[in-house]
């Protein structure tokens, strides 16, 4: 399962979740929670969901693509905002200001234009600045990491006054993300970030054989980063079937990339 998180120059965050599935109703767990009630789209179409608790009840009938959109809780505090995020697998597009990632780890990251894109693992706080405060007066976009193995800080130019946005444009009080980002530009933002890392990912003869294909890159990479996990998590890390995620580490290990144990009747899939 992979939300992508978007960052805006404004100040504004908005989580997205845009995949397609199978059912009846479908129990989406929120990573962070809501400031007002998530909009749900079926195959394009508003429906209404029910919230319970941190899950949110989102009708399918039959396969569909669910879009599901919502601004988080920010808390703020010396001129950081910040919200906390559940176990899972991010991909945060930063716009401007200081992004800083205390707990959650870095798996990759790139730039694209004037933003930072970063694959990360929860749990973990997402913290940023918004571009122009005292925070981010040097003009560069930062974050930090505890993966080792990984630079602990990275800086990158912030984007030019252009991409700022006025203050008559932030969010309003009631939380509603289409009124300060139109749901068809933060479902665009969303397609470019998967498709910027995704490239970063996937990149062909970065990693294993060429033999390889794209999904196998991907479980690949995740597996790497992560230092190992069951197959079901990463099924639902990668928002793969988890048939798909099996035939994948089937040739990964026939490959001699990976190794496969069982943990409690589970596969627990490791890097060689």
């Amino acid at each position: 399962m992979i939300w992508v998180i978007l960052l805006f120059a404004n100040g504004t965050a908005v989580l997205l979740f845009n995949q397609t599935l199978t059912g009846s109703v479908y129990d989406l767990a929120l990573p962070a929670p809501p400031l007002s009630a998530p909009l749900v789209l079926n195959n394009g179409t508003p429906v209404p969901a029910v919230l319970n608790g941190s899950v949110l009840e989102v009708p399918v009938l039959g396969t569909a693509l669910i879009t599901v959109e919502y601004v988080p809780k920010v808390e703020a505090a010396g001129g950081i905002l910040s919200f906390n995020v559940s176990d899972g697998l991010y991909l945060i597009w930063a716009q401007g200001g200081v992004l800083l990632l205390p707990a959650l780890k870095v798996l990759n990251y790139t730039r694209a234009g004037g933003a930072l894109l970063l694959v990360a693992q929860g749990p973990g706080t997402v913290a940023y600045t918004l571009q122009g405060t005292a925070v981010a007066t040097s003009a560069t976009q930062t974050y930090t990491s505890q993966t080792p193995g990984q630079p602990s800080t990275y800086t990158q130019p912030a984007p030019p006054p252009g991409l700022q946005t006025s203050a008559s444009q932030r969010p309003s009080a009631s939380g509603s993300p289409s009124a300060a980002w139109p749901l068809w530009l933060a479902v665009a933002a969303a397609v470019a970030v998967v498709a910027a890392v995704a490239a970063l990912l996937l990149r062909p003869g970065r990693r294993g054989p060429p033999g390889l294909n794209d999904t196998d890159r991907l479980v690949l990479s995740f597996v790497e980063r992560s230092g190992g996990a069951y197959e079901s998590d990463i099924a639902r890390s990668l928002g793969l079937p988890r048939t798909t995620v099996f035939k994948s580490v089937r040739r990964l290990e026939q490959a001699g990339l990976v190794s496969v144990e069982k943990r409690d009747g589970r596969n627990f899939v490791t890097p060689r």
